[in-house]
């Protein structure tokens, strides 16, 4: 129990988020049952607006939210409000729940969804990260082989550059590719692999995207 002080007070912008604004009227709060407790500030009305519309708009007198847990909790509900859409009145129950009482679990709830959604965006990220460097190194490969005049093979990660010997390989080797004739490609892979001192095609290097293109650059 405590008396608020300063009743007529004008209304200030408290936090912005998630494409939510926070508006409040600030108060002093002095507890009548801890005598020896400071007197803290705290708020007696909340009103959220989504630039079109007001979300919720609540006079909340002696039941009033403090500046502690608003601080505390004000990011959470914004997220939660902007990620389950709840219903106007479950809107108004959860702030008093969780606004003008110190929820904790509704806290670790939702920093609980934040972190995982955190990482999923960095495993996202860092997915696309590796799918671009995948593919400059792939770009890197393939204008090396194109002025060496070497022919390339790509299969998923693997990753073979050969070289013709004969005028007449490289003009098949060049179709087989062009074709994408997978079937015929692995009958020469397998063929200058069984015959490396065959006079008619060379493997020059073979490996993951990485390995190769660490050879190449040496």
């Amino acid at each position: 129990m405590g008396i608020i002080y300063n009743g007529n007070v004008e209304e200030k912008e408290l936090y912005s988020a998630y494409g939510m604004t926070v508006y409040g009227k600030e108060n002093d709060y002095d507890w009548t049952i801890y005598p020896d407790r400071p007197r803290e500030k705290c708020y007696i009305s909340l009103r959220i607006n989504n630039g079109e519309n007001h979300i919720i708009n609540i006079n909340l007198g002696n039941r009033c939210i403090f500046k502690e847990n608003f601080d505390r909790t004000i990011d959470n509900f914004l997220y939660w409000i902007k990620n389950d859409a709840p219903a106007d009145y479950i809107i108004e129950n959860a702030v008093f729940k969780s606004l003008t009482c110190a929820d904790s679990i509704f806290n670790h709830l939702i920093e609980q969804r934040k972190y995982r959604e955190h990482q999923e965006q960095e495993q996202r990220k860092q997915i696309a990260e590796r799918e671009n460097e995948e593919r400059a190194a792939i770009a890197e490969i393939e204008n090396y082989c194109k002025e060496k005049g070497l022919l390339i093979y790509m299969k998923y990660e693997e990753v073979i550059i050969l070289k013709a010997l004969t005028n007449n390989v490289k003009n098949q080797m060049a179709e087989t590719i062009k074709q994408n004739n997978m079937d015929r490609m692995k009958m020469y892979i397998d063929f200058v692999k069984k015959y490396p001192d065959n006079n008619d095609l060379r493997i020059i290097a073979s490996g993951t995207i990485d390995e190769v293109l660490e050879y190449i650059r040496k």
